[in-house]
This record gives C-alpha cells, structure tokens and sequence, in this order.
C-alpha cells in the first residue's frame, strides 16, 4: 500500500482499506481474526519480528507519528495490537448484526474512534 500526505491522512487511507475489506470479504475477515489455525501470527513475537505486513504498514506510520512529535513515545506494536484489536471488535459486532445502523453510520462512527488514535 502506497500511503501520501500526513499522519492522519495515512492513518485514515488504513482505516478505510480495513473496513473495505472488512465489508467486501466478510467470510474472508472473519476467517483472518477469529478462526483458529495453524501459522497465524500470534503478538508479540510475530508482529515484533515483522512477520504481518498488514501491521508493518500501520507500525511505520505510528513509529514516524512518534518521531516526529504528532504522538508521545510508546510501544509502537502494542499500539498497533490494541487499535487493531478495537477496529477488529467493532466490526465484527457491526458484521454480527449487534450494531443496528447502516454502513454509512458505522464507518464515521470507527472513523471518529480510531482517525486521531
């Protein structure tokens, strides 16, 4: 994924790459996160050693986000790990029919959760 323009820019290109997938291959996302399998990568080691290359887009964009001041310093994986988780949960609740709104309602709602991290 080729990202342009600024952190949040590049923080929200991520977001929406998510939820497209999320929305477009939903047996496909479900399978990725919630069916256990052999070789899944597992956090932290797998993430750490940069074995995710969906993480690594995001952990790059959260390591130059720290560096350049746009957010403190912190463990850029679980950083990683935890908005990752969040984005994960609430789609799977919208995808599980427990969130009763539309796709147009539900994609600002993530969007004004997690834009801004």
């Amino acid at each position: 994924m080729r990202l342009t323009g600024g952190i949040e820019e590049q923080l929200l290109k991520i977001l929406d790459v998510f939820l497209d997938h999320a929305f477009e291959k939903p047996r496909h996302f479900t399978l990725m996160f919630l069916t256990k399998r052999e070789g899944a990568r597992q956090y932290p080691e797998d993430f750490r050693a940069r074995l995710s290359p969906t993480a690594n887009v995001s952990a790059d964009v959260i390591a130059r986000a720290m560096e350049t001041g746009y957010f403190r310093k912190d463990d850029v994986w679980e950083i990683v790990f935890e908005t990752g988780a969040l984005m994960q949960g609430l789609v799977m609740l919208y995808l599980g029919g427990r969130m009763r709104c539309l796709r147009r309602v539900f994609v600002p709602f993530v969007t004004d959760r997690l834009g801004g991290i």
